[in-house]
């Protein structure tokens, strides 16, 4: 089993930009991390944005490359945003409202 990464300040983005077609844009994690087994992280520069998210249980995400857990709070924009949304934050379940409105795949 591959070695599980701490996130912290995190939040679900979508790649690419505002140019790019909807149906090519897929979900990732952006957030700060204190080690990862493939990037070299420094002091002050610990922000990293994953690949696809491809699953996810509980507050666990795995991504095309690795497996990340959702550690604390997250970012007090994506916070925001989900209130902007209406969408409710479940801290034991964060990103189970983001599927319940198909902006992430079924957990599992």
């Amino acid at each position: 089993m591959s070695q599980i990464i701490q996130i912290t300040n995190w939040a679900v983005n979508a790649s690419g930009d505002q140019y790019r077609a909807p149906e090519l844009r897929v979900a990732i994690l952006r957030g700060e991390v204190s080690a990862h087994p493939a990037l070299e992280v420094r002091p002050g520069d610990n922000k990293v944005r994953t690949s696809q998210i491809r699953g996810w249980i509980g507050r666990t995400v795995m991504t095309q490359n690795s497996t990340y857990q959702l550690v604390g709070d997250p970012d007090p924009e994506f916070l925001s945003w989900l209130q902007s949304k209406q969408f409710r934050y479940d801290p034991a379940n964060p990103l189970k409202v983001l599927a319940d409105y198909g902006y992430l795949p079924e957990e599992g």
